[in-house]
């Protein structure tokens, strides 16, 4: 049977979400924090191998020893997120129910989730349309490849090791910056899947949806024209 719902009900879920918002950016920026000492200290690595380089040493022992410490960066710096993510699941469950609890002012939602339910939030949570999964193995592939490009360029072109490693320098902010901006989005599309799940949970009391975005410089152009 459907609860009767308090006349301003939209408005008061979302003044809600919008409070909740800051504990999720505080979430996010020590889950993006955490992966990221993971990048900086691999910056530190490749910088060494490109520095310590000398004519002599053979490009795919060099290649080979990068990709080792790439792998294991990134697969820290994954891990990592994907704890956090699993901890996510289960406070944000916990947060929307005990919102919707309290503009009712009585016990409509239950924060438990099931196996299915998790299942559904974890296939809910794409980032740019691909599983988290899948992004981290294209950036492994692709600091592989630009690091590889890089250090063969100085073998054909003669170019000194310090000239290299000014052009690593030049890349890896912009590597930084999608690791960064792929575990915010992360916690952002994980949190939504689960509140999503919550309410779909929760018939009696959710009758429709309506977005909510934030409009700043980090919205995406699809949440901005829902807006």
């Amino acid at each position: 049977m459907t609860q009767a719902l308090p006349r301003n009900f939209d408005d008061l879920i979302a003044r809600e979400v919008i409070k909740h918002s800051v504990d999720l950016q505080r979430f996010g920026e020590g889950t993006a924090k955490a992966s990221l000492n993971e990048l900086v200290r691999l910056d530190r690595v490749l910088t060494a191998l490109i520095t310590t380089r000398k004519n002599n040493t053979r490009f795919k022992i060099l290649q080979a020893m990068a990709r080792e410490e790439i792998e294991k960066a990134f697969t820290a710096a994954q891990m990592r997120a994907l704890r956090d993510t699993e901890r996510l699941i289960q406070l944000e469950a916990a947060s929307t129910a005990a919102q919707l609890n309290a503009v009712m002012q009585q016990p409509v939602a239950v924060a438990t989730l099931g196996e299915t339910m998790l299942k559904a939030v974890r296939d809910r949570s794409l980032v740019l349309g691909a599983p988290s999964k899948e992004w981290w193995a294209r950036q492994r592939r692709g600091v592989f490849n630009k690091f590889s490009d890089l250090v063969r360029s100085g073998y054909v072109t003669g170019k000194t090791n310090q000239q290299l490693v000014a052009e690593w320098r030049a890349l890896f902010p912009a590597i930084r910056r999608e690791a960064e901006a792929h575990v915010r989005t992360g916690i952002m599309a994980t949190a939504n899947a689960t509140r999503m799940e919550i309410y779909k949970n929760s018939p009696d009391v959710i009758q429709g949806l309506r977005t909510l975005s934030t409009l700043d410089l980090r919205t995406t152009p699809l949440c901005r024209g829902r807006s």
